[in-house]
């Protein structure tokens, strides 16, 4: 019985890992060179800026960025980057039209507490054609990188 038990456990397993595989296949990145061109298949990320390079952005007398907070409302209200507009993640598909206005011509930053945040709120926005950097590290990195 407890035999049993162990094959229809493994079994269970084999068969979520196949489904798994078979629904979400590992992606093919590779470079094809085709007369003189390099074809990249590997997906470009947003970039990811360092709290160094915003800071140095930020000083800049002319600068064009948009900071935008995608944490809660009150983890903004707790700390934020001074300048940074609250567009939490889970209202940022309403804020389309308002994200698109901020940002036209200007460099779109998004960042959160640590980054999974700020990096889906760039992979929806991605969707509507908005293209931005995300802060590497988050609020915390800036925290501890900006308070003595």
């Amino acid at each position: 019985m407890r035999l049993i038990k162990y094959f229809l456990i493994i079994a269970c397993v084999f068969v979520t890992g196949l489904a798994t595989i078979l629904l979400y296949p590992p992606a093919l990145n590779f470079a094809i060179e085709v007369s003189g061109i390099v074809i990249d298949t590997e997906p470009k990320q947003e970039q990811d800026l360092s709290v160094t390079e915003l800071q140095e952005l930020l000083s800049q007398t002319n600068n064009n960025i948009v900071l935008i907070d995608v944490r809660t409302a009150a983890e903004y209200l707790v700390g934020h980057i001074d300048g940074a507009i609250s567009i939490p993640l889970s209202d940022i598909e309403k804020n389309i039209g308002k994200i698109k206005a901020i940002t036209m011509k200007k460099q779109l930053v998004t960042y959160c507490a640590m980054g999974p945040r700020s990096h889906k709120a760039l992979s929806i926005l991605k969707q509507h054609d908005i293209i931005g950097a995300d802060l590497s590290g988050g609020f915390q990195a800036w925290w501890q990188h900006t308070t003595p």
